[in-house]
C-alpha cells in the first residue's frame, strides 16, 4: 500500500509526502507479518523510487545512499536491473564514469536484454571514447525492440556526435514515426533534423 501510494504521490507532483511515504514503508519490519517476502520487494521498490526521485531532483549522492540501502535489504528473488542502471545513472551525473559502468553492466548481467542499460551504458562508452563499442549497445537496443522510437533518437544522438548526419536524420525520422504520440522524441527529431 505504502508503495503504490508514494507512487500515486510522486506522479501527482506531491514530491515531499511521496518521500515521507517511501521512507516510512522502508522502515516497517518484516517480523510477524502474513508474507515477509512480498515486504521485503516493496521495501526494495520503495527505496528504489525514493532515490529515482533524488536522482531527478539532482541530489546524487542521496540518491545513492538510498540505491545502496535498497541493495543491501533487496531479497534474492528481487529483481533488481532497473535499480542497478539508476545506480548507474547517479555515478554519470557526479562524473565518477569507473562506477557507473560498474553499474551498468552489473544491470547487463542480471538483464542482457534490459534495453535501458544498453543505452546508457552506450551513452559511457562514447564520453570515453570507446565510439565502436557503443554503437554496438546502441545498435543491440535496437534489436531488442525495433518499435522504440526512444532507441533511435538515442542511436541518431550518438550519430549526429560522430557528425554521421545523415545517418542521424535516418534515425531521428525513425524515432518520429515510431513515436509519433511522444512530445520529446518527436521534438528532438526535430531538432536534430
Amino acid at each position: 500500500a505504502y508503495l503504490n501510494i508514494g507512487i500515486i504521490l510522486m506522479n501527482q507532483g506531491h514530491l515531499e509526502e511521496a518521500k515521507r511515504t517511501f521512507l516510512t514503508c522502508a522502515d516497517i519490519p518484516d517480523e510477524n507479518l502474513k508474507d515477509p517476502h512480498a515486504h521485503k520487494n516493496s521495501v526494495t521498490s520503495c527505496l528504489y523510487n525514493l532515490g529515482k526521485l533524488l536522482h531527478e531532483q539532482g541530489q546524487q549522492e542521496e540518491a545513492l545512499s538510498i540505491f545502496k540501502e535498497a541493495v543491501q535489504k533487496m531479497p534474492r528473488q528481487f529483481a533488481p536491473h532497473s535499480l542497478f542502471n539508476m545506480m548507474g545513472e547517479a555515478y554519470m551525473r557526479l562524473n565518477r564514469l569507473e562506477e557507473a559502468g560498474h553499474w551498468y553492466r552489473e544491470s547487463l548481467r542480471v538483464k542482457p536484454d534490459h534495453i535501458p542499460a544498453h543505452l546508457t551504458y552506450g551513452k559511457l562508452l562514447s564520453i570515453i571514447g570507446q565510439k565502436t563499442e557503443a554503437e554496438r549497445y546502441y545498435l543491440r537496443a535496437i534489436h531488442l525492440d525495433p518499435t522504440k522510437g526512444n532507441c533511435y533518437m538515442h542511436y541518431g544522438q550518438f550519430l549526429l556526435e560522430q557528425s554521421r548526419l545523415g545517418e542521424a536524420a535516418e534515425m531521428a525520422e525513425r524515432a518520429a514515426e515510431l513515436d509519433n504520440f511522444e512530445f520529446d522524441v518527436v521534438f528532438s527529431a526535430a531538432h536534430m533534423l
